[in-house]
């Protein structure tokens, strides 16, 4: 990475402090919320709760949104050039996507399955287990999560970035038709649920290598989106 790029990616990191403060305060909300499910659990109720690894995803998500509606014309504005923004918010993703699957994976064995495995203290929806990465262990969970999470970032990066233009709004509808068309039709909701299937719940390396292969495709169109895009 050259000093041009990690320049842009450390201020794209400090300039994304809302998508700190949410994650933030969803995991302290999340914690208290914990705290009394667990206390009802200990006095008989049958409690299941959301696990604290899906907060973490908010912070990625949220940069997805801030980089590319926020930051894109302060890098232009400072003489970064186009190609230096998009390599510096792909570091960015790659960055707060490991750091999230790295988090997310010590809470699913430090805390879901130790604490709440076995029911005492109530139970607990976790992406490892609901998408069955934990089943090929604890690296398998980290890097499956890491190219998820990258993936969701590229996708949400590059639909933030065409808002501003006709064809954005035009995606817009499509992805609304997709999902209004192909979820009543039997035909059509196999093949959106077998899409879901592979980047989600496929085995390592057939879902790892499915969504670099798509995050690499979505850096290819956003060179594209940028070469056009007005300062």
């Amino acid at each position: 990475m050259n000093k041009r790029v990690w320049a842009i990616a450390k201020l794209n990191l400090k300039n994304i402090k809302a998508a700190y403060f949410v994650t933030g305060l969803f995991f302290v909300l999340m914690i208290v919320e914990i705290i009394v499910e667990t206390i009802w659990a200990l006095e008989g109720d049958d409690n299941t709760g959301i696990s604290l690894g899906w907060y973490l995803w908010t912070t990625v998500m949220l940069a997805a949104v801030l980089i590319p509606a926020r930051n894109f014309k302060r890098v232009a504005n400072l003489g970064g050039k186009r190609d230096d923004f998009r390599r510096g918010g792909l570091a960015v993703y790659a960055i707060l996507s490991g750091a999230t699957a790295f988090a997310s994976t010590i809470v699913y064995y430090a805390l879901d399955r130790t604490i709440f495995q076995g029911g005492k203290y109530g139970h607990t929806l976790s992406a490892p287990d609901i998408f069955g990465w934990a089943a090929h262990g604890a690296i398998a969970a980290f890097f499956q999560q890491f190219a998820f999470l990258l993936l969701l970032a590229m996708f949400i990066h590059t639909l933030t970035s065409i808002q501003d233009k006709w064809y954005g709004w035009a995606v817009d509808i499509a992805l609304v038709a997709i999902i209004s068309v192909f979820t009543p039709i039997a035909p059509l909701r196999s093949v959106l649920a077998g899409f879901f299937r592979i980047i989600l719940f496929s085995p390592p390396s057939s879902q790892i290598a499915v969504c670099s292969t798509l995050v690499v495709a979505l850096y290819a169109l956003s060179k594209l989106i940028y070469a056009r895009k007005a300062i």
